[in-house]
C-alpha cells in the first residue's frame, strides 16, 4: 500500500521505484505527496490552484499512477485522453526525492500511455511562476504554445 510520503531522503533512491496504476485507496496518500510536492510553491505563489484535493476524482475520472519507492508514495501523476490528444494534467514528487529520475519516469509514463493511446499530441500547463517548470519540460521536448491569464501552455508531438 502506498502510504504518505515519509521519503527517507537520497538513501532511498538506492532502492527501486516503481511506478504503478493508482488505485481509491490511493487517493489520501497521493493526495499528501501532492501536497508536500507543492509545498513551497503554494507559499510563495497565490494564485496557485489546490492540486493535492480531489484525488479521488481524478482516480476515477483519468489516468492516474503512484510513484512508490518501498512501501511509501513519493510521486503521482494524473493524465486525461481525448482522442488524439493528451493532457498531462499534474506530476508531483515529494522534496526528498526530487533529483533521483522519479519525475522523469512518471513523465515517459504519460508519454507512452499517449502514445499507446493513439495519441499524436500531448498538453500541459504549468503556472508563469514556476520557472523551472518549462525549463524542465523544454529540455523533454515541449514548446510554449501560449499563454492564459497565469498558465503557460505547452505541448509536444508523440
Amino acid at each position: 500500500k502506498c502510504i504518505a510520503p515519509r521519503f527517507a531522503g537520497r538513501q532511498a533512491a538506492s532502492m527501486e521505484t516503481r511506478i504503478r496504476r493508482a488505485k481509491i485507496s490511493d487517493a489520501d496518500p497521493l493526495g499528501a505527496a501532492f501536497a508536500s510536492a507543492y509545498a513551497d510553491a503554494k507559499r510563495d505563489i497565490a494564485d496557485l490552484p489546490d492540486v493535492a484535493s480531489g484525488m479521488a476524482a481524478d482516480i476515477a475520472g483519468h489516468l492516474v499512477w503512484v510513484a512508490e519507492t518501498g512501501a511509501e508514495c513519493v510521486g503521482g501523476l494524473v493524465l486525461s485522453l481525448d482522442g488524439r490528444s493528451a493532457h498531462l494534467i499534474n506530476v508531483a514528487v515529494v522534496p526528498a526525492a526530487r533529483g533521483t529520475g522519479v519525475g522523469r519516469a512518471l513523465i515517459e509514463t504519460a508519454l507512452t500511455q499517449a502514445r499507446t493511446s493513439g495519441c499524436t499530441r500531448i498538453a500541459l500547463a504549468t503556472h508563469r511562476d514556476m520557472p523551472g517548470n518549462v525549463a524542465l519540460y523544454r529540455k523533454l521536448g515541449w514548446s510554449v504554445t501560449g499563454r492564459n491569464g497565469n498558465k503557460i501552455l505547452m505541448s509536444r508531438p508523440l
